[in-house]
């Protein structure tokens, strides 16, 4: 009989692939996520040693560096703000891609399961023309016995 061949092999290979190239995607964009709150977390801290060194210096040069740090504190908050504003969008991004990537999994699934199921079934059906085979086989050879029996038991005159 002939090799085992599944029409929807493709379509699982490719749908495989697609939810490689998914999950792929979706770890870019958490990568992005972690490193822009990584670099906030930087800002932040960069902020806090600054009024760390303010705090430690004498008062004339403190409000000097206030005027300064407050000045350029402004452009520090709206940059939080929009940054911010990208985690939660990349965040719901993230969340619909982690949702299709499960739905591409469950279709990768059904189409491995269907996949099995006509292997099974085609297994089945090699068995069952192999015992087909085999019962041709064995009913040949028991009519030549047969035949070559009821040959011999016949008398030779024809009578």
């Amino acid at each position: 009989m002939k090799k085992f061949s599944w029409p929807l092999e493709r379509l699982l290979h490719v749908t495989a692939q697609r939810e490689e190239a998914m999950r792929a995607e979706l770890q870019g964009l958490v990568a992005q996520v972690a490193g822009l709150r990584s670099q906030i977390a930087r800002r932040r801290a960069a902020v806090r040693q600054a009024l760390t060194v303010m705090a430690a210096a004498p008062l004339q040069e403190r409000l000097d560096g206030q005027r300064l740090f407050l000045a350029g504190s402004e452009y520090e908050l709206e940059h939080a703000r929009t940054q911010q504003q990208r985690i939660k969008a990349m965040e719901s991004l993230a969340q619909e891609k982690r949702k299709a990537l499960v739905e591409q999994r469950k279709n990768r699934r059904k189409l491995e399961r269907l996949g099995e199921k006509a292997f099974q079934d085609w297994q089945r059906q090699v068995l069952l023309w192999e015992q087909k085979q085999l019962d041709e086989v064995a009913t040949t050879a028991r009519a030549r016995r047969g035949a070559a029996a009821a040959s011999v038991r016949a008398p030779a005159g024809g009578q």
